[in-house]
């Protein structure tokens, strides 16, 4: 089989064939060891010990017991625009890129297969895709072509599914789109698509800029309106900027992203819709019935002036589900300059949500700062979701704010060490249809102290959550219940621990049992941040960064640019200490008894179960501050 790739902190990745692990025969409940010679097998010769341990080591690396498994990455979808047999290939200059474009096809830049990047600069501001159909167009650089100074535009026809358009393995950078009358096809300053679709493999997306004002423009580097999918994988999206969706903007069609990172993008605009934009500081999606899939995706310190600093989603009307699995929100921000904006890490309205394993850290806005679910947004849900040091600067709920009008449930969730400077730092809920099980709300700060400081409301009792009930002693009585039934952290004995770079696990006393609580931090992929940073980013942010910087022509940059190469990061370089968090609780044990059908997940500190375990090499913890 193939082994899935280590976790996001490697830019690109490639499966790699591995021993099939056999099938482990399920152990007897005793030793017993025939014949007339039968011994205990502390009686045994030291031959035959030595023999019995080698044994049992093959046995066991055979059958994978010594591997442990990474947290898994998403699949990559199909490139179907391509088909073996039929790749030709062309001078790497601008007038056999505008032949190919024109009669359509599938092509490969030459220059590909030579030492070093090429970056043809382009003086078309425009080169348009042939939009006749059956002339689906391929166009693959290998991770060495850089194209530079024009925009791509498939302009078919708004219902149509075709052409088909696919690049891999090519930059794209320096292109702008015109400001013309502040309408969508303004937008896309790298590859603007009107019908047909859109597939984005291995490619690398910096410093495109579409108008940075208008209420509908959207896509510093690539805008797609209707026809079918857009569909991106293994990319990256650095310091591009529009009105709205810094990176992508999408209307009116599906758009699946994944294994991609979304670094520095900004969305420009002010005051919103009605406005002139500023939604969607990596991302904007808006339109009619759009199924949303992201998996495997980073979004890290992207911007808006107005809402949704990651992502902005809305729809017109319909209920097209939307999917968000295995990312990070990591310190996205709303600029505070503009008069209203919320949710710097992702802003979704209206439709079915599912969320599972993601983290949200370090995002910072006026309020609402990681999350923000609008009105009429049914059948959310939230599984094995992590909240942590987020900041509302100058309003409520620095963690998740639900609007009226929605329901869903939570569930494996974690907040902590979240702060809003008024108060409900951890959730504030304009509805009570929401369910929350197995979770910890812990070291929520809030400015104000009178009213509640972890939640506005109460959720739906769904078992077994606990939180802190502490207030300032001149505060009379202990904070509000998340929960009908939730339970004292702190007398659960409840402690924490950086098990990543971003998230902290959580652990409460269970039938006199230390066990891992809350959202599981071996279930979300991996992010090392660089604690010396002095914005501690992500490694990987700084090591894109680097790339672009040096043109992709030094040693490590080398590494980020070969798409086909595993990135085995600085690994001659000592790693440096990794330094943990732990908070002790040092209230005494809860002395009602466990619910007997409570799930209770018997794990001791700092293990993790095989089959969900990270990879062996796991990232730095991020440095703790200094008071905690």
């Amino acid at each position: 089989r193939e082994s899935p790739p280590h976790g996001p902190s490697r830019l690109f990745f490639r499966n790699r064939p591995r021993i099939l692990p056999l099938p482990c025969p399920t152990p007897s409940p005793e030793l017993q060891i025939s014949g007339p010679t039968s011994k205990h097998p502390t009686d045994w010769p030291p031959e035959m010990k030595i023999f019995a341990v080698f044994g049992f080591l093959l046995v066991a690396r055979l059958c994978g017991a010594f591997e442990p498994t990474p947290a898994q990455m998403c699949p990559s979808p199909k490139i179907t625009s391509k088909k073996d047999g039929q790749l030709t290939k062309i001078d790497c200059t601008e007038a056999a890129l505008k032949n190919a474009l024109a009669k359509g096809g599938a092509y490969l830049f030459k220059c590909a297969s030579k030492p070093g990047v090429t970056t043809i600069n382009l003086s078309s501001k425009e080169l348009f895709f042939n939009t006749d159909k059956g002339k689906d167009t391929y166009l693959e650089g290998k991770g060495k072509v850089i194209l530079k100074g024009a925009r791509f535009l498939l302009n078919s026809s708004f219902e149509r599914d075709w052409p088909k358009v696919t690049v891999k393995g090519l930059g794209f950078t320096g292109s702008t789109s015109p400001k013309k009358d502040g309408m969508p096809d303004d937008g896309g300053a790298a590859i603007f698509r009107r019908g047909g679709q859109l597939e984005v493999s291995k490619c690398w997306f910096w410093d495109n800029q579409a108008p940075t004002t208008g209420q509908d423009v959207a896509g510093g580097a690539i805008s797609s309106i209707g026809g079918t999918w857009t569909k991106v994988d293994k990319s990256v999206f650095f310091n591009n900027k529009a009105s709205n969706g810094g990176a992508i903007g999408n209307l009116h069609n599906h758009l699946e992203v994944t294994n991609s990172y979304f670094l520095g993008n900004a969305a420009s605009g002010i005051r919103g819709n009605p406005g002139q934009g500023g939604n969607g500081g990596a991302i904007s999606i808006d339109g009619v019935d759009n199924v949303m899939k992201f998996c495997g995706t980073v979004f890290a310190e992207n911007t808006a002036n107005s809402f949704g600093g990651g992502i902005f989603r809305v729809q017109n009307r319909g209920s097209a589900p939307m999917e968000l699995l295995k990312s990070i929100f990591y310190k996205n921000v709303i600029i505070e300059d503009d008069e209203q904006g919320f949710a710097a890490g992702a802003y979704l309205q209206l439709g079915p949500y599912s969320i599972k394993d993601v983290i949200f850290n370090g995002n910072k806005a006026k309020g609402y700062s990681a999350l923000f679910i609008g009105p009429n947004s049914q059948n959310v849900e939230l599984t094995n979701v992590a909240f942590v040091k987020n900041v509302a600067t100058k309003g409520l709920a620095a963690g998740v704010g639900i609007s009226g009008g929605t329901s869903g449930i939570m569930n494996k969730m974690t907040f902590f060490q979240n702060k809003a400077l008024e108060a409900f730092a951890a959730v504030s809920t304009g509805g009570q249809d929401y369910k929350l099980s197995n979770s910890v709300m812990t070291k929520s700060d809030a400015g104000n102290p009178w009213p509640p400081t972890g939640c506005k409301d109460t959720f739906l009792e769904g078992g077994n959550n606990y939180q802190d009930f502490d207030k300032p002693k001149d505060v009379q009585g202990p904070d509000q219940q998340c929960s009908p039934k939730a339970k004292d952290f702190k007398k659960s004995s409840g402690t924490s621990k950086w098990i990543t770079g971003t998230c902290p696990q959580m652990y409460v006393k269970r039938n006199k049992k230390s066990v891992a609580w809350g959202a599981r931090c071996w279930s979300i992929p991996k992010f090392r941040v660089d604690g010396k940073h002095p914005q501690k980013r992500l490694v990987l942010h700084i090591d894109v960064q680097d790339a672009i910087k040096n043109g992709f022509d030094k040693t490590k940059a080398t590494k980020l640019r070969n798409l086909d190469e595993d990135d085995n990061g600085d690994e001659d370089q000592e790693e440096e200490k990794e330094e943990e968090e732990e908070d002790n609780g040092n209230g005494e044990e809860e002395s009602e008894g466990e619910d007997e059908d409570d799930p209770v997940d018997e794990l001791p500190e700092g293990a993790m179960p095989q089959g969900e375990a990270e990879a062996a090499d796991a990232p730095e913890p991020e440095t703790p501050d200094a008071e905690e």
